[in-house]
């Protein structure tokens, strides 16, 4: 965009565009543009989005605007707003249509806006933005205490209350993050147990299988052999399963808490 310039047009002491520059500036043709128009006309509405001059206004208005070599016969010329240029951006739903609408809106529309303003003017918006700057840190500030402040009650996380085993305690927190964050429990879980996997090269299924068959062999209960050869329980059992496994935890709990907090 840094070649892009456009000779500033005004109407009504308002900056506007022809359907020309329009069209060049969106790279497209001027029969795009007036086909959009044309074809969302309800959506458009005179003095707010464009506006159409005639008669004696257009005569005026080519005799201010000579520079532009306006067509002697020209009987009729649409100006385009700021608010008329973003709806032709949203018909023609381009990357380059929105690329250039933003860049319109910061460098051809809003410049004169505040060249118009008076010194106080001027003085009075620089105070005001300082002031908004000022309230968007303090809130960015807070968030981030808030954010430190959950992030470190995580860090403790896997200290289990008296008579609770680990993988106990890890599954209900877990539970509760689900519930809180509408996740669906069992794809979740399953997804930090194959991170565990990638990290760790393991294979939780065969771990599962080899034990299911010594524990039947041993001659254990099918209620016990299933309680016993949980994933969970088979991690709680290795201590690098173990230490893993709480890493990846708590980088999945700082993340969501995270999100409550920014929400």
């Amino acid at each position: 965009m840094e070649n892009f310039n456009l000779i500033p047009i005004e109407n009504e002491g308002k900056r506007v565009l022809t359907t020309a520059q329009l069209a060049e500036a969106y790279e497209t043709n001027a029969k795009t543009i007036t086909d959009n128009f044309g074809n969302n006309r309800k959506r458009y509405i005179e003095g707010k989005h464009f506006y159409c001059l005639t008669g004696n206004e257009l005569k005026a208005f080519k005799s201010e605007s000579e520079n532009f070599g306006f067509a002697p016969n020209l009987n009729k010329l649409y100006l385009w707003t700021e608010k008329g240029a973003l709806l032709h951006a949203k018909s023609l739903n381009t990357d380059k249509a929105w690329e250039v609408y933003d860049f319109l809106v910061e460098n051809y529309f809003r410049v004169q806006e505040i060249k118009q303003l008076s010194p106080i003017e001027m003085i009075a918006t620089i105070a005001n933005n300082a002031v908004e700057i000022e309230k968007r840190q303090k809130t960015l500030e807070i968030r981030q205490q808030a954010i430190e402040e959950k992030t470190e009650k995580v860090l403790d996380v896997f200290t289990a209350p008296v008579d609770t085993a680990w993988h106990k305690a890890i599954i209900n927190q877990f539970k509760k993050i689900c519930h809180d964050n509408h996740l669906n429990y069992g794809t979740t879980l399953g997804s930090l147990y194959n991170e565990l996997e990638n990290k760790v090269h393991c294979n939780l299924d065969s771990r599962q299988r080899n034990k299911k068959k010594r524990m039947k062999a041993a001659g254990h209960t099918s209620a016990l052999i299933d309680k016993e050869t949980k994933k969970i329980v088979l991690i709680e059992e290795n201590d690098a399963l173990r230490v893993a496994f709480e890493d990846i935890f708590r980088k999945f709990r700082i993340r969501y808490i995270n999100n409550e907090v920014m929400e």
